[in-house]
């Protein structure tokens, strides 16, 4: 659930930083 909420964020902001989601998705694992 928490993985869904950073990519809910990481796409409200635009998409601008895919690394930045791979850190967020790698933090939650």
């Amino acid at each position: 659930v928490v993985h869904n909420i950073a990519v809910a964020e990481y796409y409200r902001d635009g998409c601008s930083d895919p690394k930045k989601l791979v850190e967020v998705l790698n933090k939650v694992k």
